[in-house]
């Protein structure tokens, strides 16, 4: 009998043997749901942290040529 095995663009990537039962998301869609917002999240805070930074510098370069009026 053959395993079955989860699939990436056409290669083997695990075999169900070598993780344990709870680590499928066919049996229990919410632990891909909850990685996928995981992933969401740190991608939406990584964005957001750099458009801030480009922000932050553009308010204190309007700021300085405002203030020491050059």
């Amino acid at each position: 009998m053959r395993l079955p095995t989860v699939r990436l663009a056409g290669t083997p990537l695990l075999h169900r043997r070598t993780l344990p039962e709870r680590y499928f998301p066919e049996r229990r869609p919410w632990i891909a749901t909850a990685m996928a917002v995981l992933v969401l999240v740190t991608v939406g805070l990584l964005v957001g942290g750099a458009v801030g930074m480009v922000l932050v510098r553009l308010v204190g370069v309007l700021v300085a040529h405002v203030t020491i009026g050059t």
